[in-house]
């Protein structure tokens, strides 16, 4: 067992989607405010812009998340070759070896966070080929499963691979805030189905046996997970806005007024 496992990366993908569901949500509300204040009869200049990583509340904490993602998976990657050459196994060490290119690809992305001017959008591109290579690695760890373990894995690829197509599209359209949204709604999710995986997997219990070949107890499991974590997600979009503008309801209404002014 290494490091991290399935409960130590739905925990890392919890936070990290949250803290990208916060900070997103907060630059879009606060670009809201700004453009109803600077608006004067003409169209709004929509400050919202998406960056593939976010700094914290101070300018010494900029770094911050892209250090994590260089610490973490660095650690973790280390782990994979050590735990595989401990093992003295070929299929042991190729497993671990595999798990610990997908932790490399990451690396690369955090790299490309501290400094993302160094080169047009490859804060993105590293991402983005991260997150693919995560969907590489579960696709080609499906080989040898069970009926319920591969499906339950199948499911967790659907989720990464929807990441990445949100973070190409948020690539393309920096001003949208929805591709944002979709990133940072199917990390959280991807981290709460890590946990259920983890579930499913270490402690199946004899409930599971009865309902494997039909798969819908596993289908109505995420159902339930898609529907909390958007919930979630409207929940902390209200918070925030309501952090972000004291007044949120009287911001339509300046903004008709201001329509109505010669």
């Amino acid at each position: 067992m290494t490091c991290l496992g399935y409960a130590g990366r739905a925990t890392c993908l919890l936070l990290l989607g949250s803290w990208w569901t916060y900070r997103v949500l907060r630059r879009y509300f606060l670009g809201q405010a700004k453009d109803a204040e600077d608006f004067e009869g003409k169209a709004c200049q929509h400050n919202y812009r998406s960056t593939a990583s976010f700094g914290g509340s101070r300018r010494s904490w900029d770094h911050v998340e892209a250090l994590l993602k260089v610490l973490v998976p660095l650690f973790a990657m280390t782990d994979e070759f050590i735990s595989g050459w401990a093992e003295a196994s070929i299929h042991s060490g190729v497993e671990h070896a595999h798990h610990g290119m997908t932790y490399f690809f990451f690396l690369l992305s955090g790299l490309a966070d501290l400094n993302p001017t160094f080169l047009p959008d490859l804060d993105y591109v590293t991402l983005i080929l991260a997150t693919v290579m995560h969907a590489f690695s579960i696709f080609y760890d499906l080989h040898g499963r069970n009926s319920l373990d591969s499906e339950v894995h199948m499911i967790l690829l659907y989720v990464v691979l929807a990441c990445a197509v949100s973070t190409a599209l948020e690539m393309s359209y920096k001003n949208n805030v929805l591709p944002a949204l979709c990133r940072s709604y199917f990390t959280v999710l991807q981290g709460t189905w890590y946990y259920q995986v983890w579930r499913l997997t270490s402690h199946p219990g004899e409930e599971w046996e009865i309902y494997s070949p039909s798969q819908q107890l596993v289908s109505l499991l995420f159902t339930w997970h898609v529907a909390v974590v958007l919930l979630l997600l409207i929940v902390c979009a209200a918070f925030v806005r309501r952090m972000s503008d004291p007044e949120p309801f009287l911001l339509p209404l300046n903004i008709v007024q201001l329509r109505k002014m010669p």
